[in-house]
């Protein structure tokens, strides 16, 4: 089966840097900025399902700061189900992830603007989710990407659902029941 999921509401993919939180949108950076971008979709997947491949596909507004290659790391959380993001500090980085992460190496000159952008395979990260004993089709799954590397200062803004739903963050997932 493949799947293309979309950001369903605007609580569902949100942004926050080192004291400022938003669901009203969301981006991701360098260590130096500290922005972090969270994203959460319904996924009707059914508990031990395969995963063969999964991917976070991206629509980038733009680059900002520094032009220097940087990466990122993208972790997935390790609960059942993800609850939506709320306008706290924190309410991205403080949320309980699996120890695995996936880095994503973002080139000097930034992601495409106005194009999507496909994260490296997330299949393991998904998987250990919808293998968690209480997973049912349906539920969330929540990624949170931020920067390991400091690039002096850079980040992309990504398009999120309170922006243009049609541009919000898809989770492309191909599985075997």
């Amino acid at each position: 089966m493949v799947l293309a999921l979309s950001i369903d509401a605007n609580d569902r993919d949100a942004w926050q840097d080192a004291a400022s939180p938003s669901i009203e949108k969301c981006s991701f950076g360098d260590a130096t900025w500290n922005d972090s971008g969270g994203y959460q979709w319904s996924l009707p997947v059914p508990l031990g399902a395969t995963i063969l491949d999964a991917r976070m596909s991206v629509f980038s507004a733009g680059h900002g700061g520094a032009a220097a290659e940087y990466t990122v790391v993208i972790h997935v959380e390790d609960v059942d189900d993800a609850t939506a993001f709320e306008n706290v500090v924190d309410h991205i980085l403080l949320r309980d992830y699996w120890g695995t992460v996936v880095s994503w190496t973002i080139p000097s000159t930034g992601l495409p603007v106005g194009n999507w952008s496909d994260s490296p395979p997330l299949s393991t990260l998904i998987q250990h989710v919808v293998d968690r004993s209480g997973w049912q089709s349906g539920n969330y799954v929540g990624l949170g990407i931020w920067g390991t590397t400091d690039a002096g200062g850079a980040n992309e803004v990504i398009r999120d659902y309170h922006v243009d739903p049609t541009q919000a963050a898809v989770l492309n997932v191909t599985y075997v029941p």
